[in-house]
């Protein structure tokens, strides 16, 4: 057969086939080039970002987010890790506040009980009253039982815990939580002026909670009024509500920080400057 085939047809046929080879070759070698860049495009460079967003995570580094989209199982797996650092970010921030909370709540009565025992031992109070006086440091020590039975509350409040709603007198618990400050007021001359609309105000709500802030609120006007001033608290009642005003003559609120009073814990630049709690 080759003797009876010319070599020039058997070198054409040679390259023929050489070139179908490399043609081969080459559709092999893009066609491995393509599945390798979809996946490089679609699985390795989202899965390290995965990777990476995961150890920041696991460092503490919930703020950081995973950039990955696409509605395929990548993309579900990003948003669902995206999703638990957020979590884990609100869950971090109930911590702080829950710890600040305590904190807050637990500097008044130990604040006045601490006044108390010091001005009982030093001779400040007079025999005659210190009975008196060791029933306010009793009241205050169940305040702080209380505070501590409803610890776990301050946070479960927002996820809708039912307040513990009685009637109760609201112009006993405004005069209950002044004299817990005689102390604080004697030591910088400040006087509380008490002023009620009646003899008795009766109203629903949880008494615990609406101590709570008027201890906040009066501790603060205390912290921040000048020596020989004055602090007026005044109830009165406004479309069948109580409306309860604690009033000084401190340095108030700036109007930059207006806008941010209900912020928890937010210290307007006054404060810092005065290096003051609360």
């Amino acid at each position: 057969l080759y003797l009876l085939l010319p070599m020039s047809e058997i070198e054409q046929r040679k390259a023929d086939i050489i070139d179908i080879f490399f043609v081969l070759l080459l559709a092999i070698f893009f066609f491995s080039l393509s599945i390798f860049g979809v996946f490089y495009t679609f699985v390795y460079r989202p899965l390290r970002k995965i990777t990476a967003g995961a150890v920041r995570y696991a460092g503490g580094e919930y703020q950081h987010r995973i950039t990955v989209s696409g509605q395929d199982e990548m993309g579900y797996l990003a948003r669902t890790m995206d999703s638990m650092a957020e979590k884990l970010s609100r869950l971090e921030d109930d911590e702080r506040r829950f710890i600040a909370n305590v904190s807050h709540d637990f500097r008044s009565p130990l604040t006045s009980i601490k006044g108390f025992s010091e001005a009982i031992l030093d001779g400040t109070i007079p025999p005659e009253l210190q009975a008196k006086y060791m029933r306010r440091i009793i009241a205050e020590t169940e305040r702080l039982a209380k505070l501590t039975e409803n610890m776990l509350s301050l946070n479960s409040l927002g996820m809708g815990q039912t307040l513990h709603k009685t009637v109760f007198n609201l112009n006993e618990l405004v005069r209950s939580t002044a004299e817990s400050f005689e102390m604080q007021c004697k030591a910088k001359r400040i006087h509380i002026s008490l002023l009620f609309a009646e003899e008795e105000s009766p109203v629903y709500a949880d008494a615990s909670r609406i101590q709570q802030v008027l201890y906040n609120l009066t501790d603060n006007a205390i912290k921040f009024s000048p020596e020989d001033s004055e602090i007026e608290i005044a109830c009165s009642e406004r479309r069948s509500r109580m409306v309860v005003t604690v009033s000084d003559s401190g340095i108030g609120i700036s109007e930059a920080d207006l806008s941010r009073v209900f912020d928890r814990f937010f210290k307007g630049d006054l404060s810092r400057r005065q290096d003051k709690m609360g």
